[in-house]
């Protein structure tokens, strides 16, 4: 449910791997997607009443959605799992945030109590940050500790040819979660005149993605930096694109705690490297432009194991 039409191609790589992953360890159902307009007219669920069967699994998307930095998702959970009362409801990894100040903290204390109240819920986590956070928070909700589903497009999308490689990207954050000020300016022009070639973009879409978009988009994303010789990026699912396509990368610091305790998922990489202040990032490029071999981690077991988290609780 609220499957994403949105601009931000890191959410669509989520759901790729979530769409992926149901139809490889739960092929005995069918998978059906509802896009993200259900959150805004709730009349909806008029609907879905009539048609959800007891039992039917009820899917919400993973991400960075849990907390008051979108409270319109987070009200739409709510609400989603107060009429579906009598499902299963399973929620893939997300991160959580909740502000510190008065209301952020009655958010909180909202979101834990609505996600109590249901008798079936399972809810997974993607950083043990979040998971932290979750065990203060919940006291019935079923929890689990599990990568972004995105890593679940592992194999799919590695470049053919490592000769083809060109310059590097930075993919660096433009909105409200950027916690480095003025990067997107200052950076480029720091590489620059250490006389690397660089371009300059970001994790989204020219326009809205719909479902039938979405492949192509996700493809021509991850085969573009597929290309690339290294990636700088402040973005999570930048991280993550740079662990699908074997592109080394430099990864900074964003709002909250998604990239520092996210990265965890990624030791063993030796291609990816993390740079606690700007002034680290022209060093540790040249350190993974340097790189040859690169392992990447394994995240299979974390997948198979959420089948049985599926079904056991």
């Amino acid at each position: 449910m609220a499957s994403p039409t949105h601009t931000n191609i890191g959410d669509h790589m989520i759901s790729l791997g979530t769409k992926k992953w149901c139809q490889d360890f739960l092929p005995g159902y069918k998978y059906k997607e509802f896009d993200d307009d259900i959150y805004k007219d709730w009349s909806f669920f008029d609907l879905v009443r009539l048609c959800v069967k007891k039992e039917d699994f009820v899917l919400l998307r993973g991400g960075g959605s849990i907390g008051d930095r979108y409270l319109g998702y987070e009200l739409f959970i709510r609400h989603a799992l107060k009429v579906l009362d009598k499902n299963k409801v399973f929620m893939f990894p997300q991160s959580i945030f909740f502000s510190s100040g008065e209301l952020g903290q009655t958010q909180r204390a909202l979101t834990a109590a609505a996600y109590d109240r249901h008798p079936d819920f399972t809810l997974c986590l993607r950083d043990q940050a979040s998971y932290n956070l979750a065990l203060q928070m919940f006291k019935k909700t079923k929890l689990h500790l599990c990568p972004d589903m995105a890593l679940y497009l592992k194999d799919s999308y590695r470049p053919k040819k490592e000769n083809e490689r060109r310059g590097s990207f930075l993919c660096l954050r433009q909105d409200g979660e950027k916690h480095h000020k003025n990067l997107a300016k200052i950076l480029p022009q720091k590489l620059t005149s250490l006389s690397y070639q660089i371009s300059l973009g970001d994790t989204a879409a020219d326009s809205r993605v719909s479902q039938a978009q979405r492949p192509a988009v996700v493809e021509d994303f991850l085969l573009n930096l597929s290309k690339k010789e290294a990636i700088v990026t402040d973005r999570y699912h930048g991280l993550i694109a740079a662990a699908l396509t074997l592109t080394p990368v430099v990864v900074l610091q964003s709002e909250g705690h998604k990239i520092p305790s996210g990265l965890k998922w990624f030791e063993g990489g030796n291609f990816i490297f993390f740079a606690d202040s700007p002034d680290r990032v022209p060093a540790l490029l040249k350190k993974a432009l340097a790189c040859e071999e690169r392992i990447p981690p394994d995240f299979s077991p974390h997948f198979v194991r959420l089948r049985e988290v599926f079904f056991d609780g």
